[in-house]
């Protein structure tokens, strides 16, 4: 894959479209909340999976704090609630840390209460393992403190996490890490996109499937140039802009780095166009948002 090289010019926008992968909400501020065990795997696996979601503009949110309580933070509570996905990186030591089992807590509660999709990885050990408390994943399990309040509510929330469908890293059908962090990244890009369709997909725009079909043909029709320049002339109100938001959110998990940008004239008329063009460079880098 690599960066978008077509351009989608709209003569005469009519709307402001929004430049991050996450719509306009109120109650979430991320796409994904990655709930795993530091000590295991936040230099190796974490570490390329935060990357990879970071460079398909998945605004992914990942714990820094290196000296974990044993209370996790009410911050941290509120951030896996403002999360559209929890990604849960079941490792070997996950169920040493009380930290981690209140986050598997909370997650749990976002999925019955919101519908928050959870995705669960299961990296290097059994999924066995997590479901009845065995083997080595058991025994950490069994390091906490009697607390019988805690322990049942932590045991229900790694019997029904653990039993969703996500991935094992030792699965015969995952060839090597990498390709398993580049399926994990898509799986997530394709539930992001399918909850972002937007307030424009439905009943009144009559006919918009047959012009985002032409749209495709005309972008990725076989030709030796690789680059494409694609005009959508039309007076103001007819619906040029939200056929452009939508084409984009159908092509944009194709590449690596994707931009929208809406109001080009207006925007060049504020500020010189070589601000502009920056602005859109840095986007694409994941420097900064527009």
């Amino acid at each position: 894959m690599g960066s978008i090289v077509q351009t989608l010019f709209v003569q005469q926008p009519s709307t402001l479209a929004s430049t991050s992968s996450t719509p306009p909400d109120q109650c979430k501020t991320w796409d994904a909340f990655i709930s795993f065990r530091g000590k295991d795997i936040r230099q190796g696996f974490v570490s390329h999976l935060h990357d990879a979601l970071l460079r398909k503009q998945i605004n992914a949110f990942l714990d820094k704090n290196l000296d974990k309580g044993q209370e996790i933070s009410s911050s941290l509570l509120e951030t896996i609630e403002k999360s559209y996905i929890s990604v849960v990186i079941f490792s070997e030591n996950y169920a040493d840390s009380p930290w981690c089992l209140d986050e598997l807590v909370k997650i749990l509660e976002c999925k019955k209460t919101s519908g928050q999709m959870v995705l669960p990885i299961f990296y290097h050990v059994d999924p066995a393992d997590v479901q009845e408390l065995r083997g080595n994943f058991g025994k950490a399990f069994r390091k906490h403190k009697k607390d019988v309040k805690k322990e049942k509510e932590w045991r229900h929330a790694l019997k029904e996490i653990s039993n969703l469908a996500g991935w094992d890293s030792e699965s015969r059908n995952i060839k090597s890490e990498s390709e398993l962090v580049e399926e994990i990244v898509n799986v997530v890009l394709e539930k992001l996109n399918n909850t972002f369709k937007g307030d424009y997909e439905n009943d009144d725009l009559v006919g918009i499937e047959s012009r985002v079909k032409k749209m495709e043909e005309l972008l990725f029709s076989e030709s030796i140039n690789d680059k494409r320049v694609v005009g959508i002339w039309g007076m103001g109100g007819i619906g040029k802009t939200t056929l452009a938001e939508e084409l984009f959110r159908r092509i944009k998990a194709k590449f690596d780095s994707h931009c929208f940008v809406a109001n080009v004239r207006e925007e060049i008329m504020k500020q010189t166009s070589n601000t502009l063009r920056d602005k859109v460079f840095r986007q694409l880098e994941r420097k900064m948002d527009i």
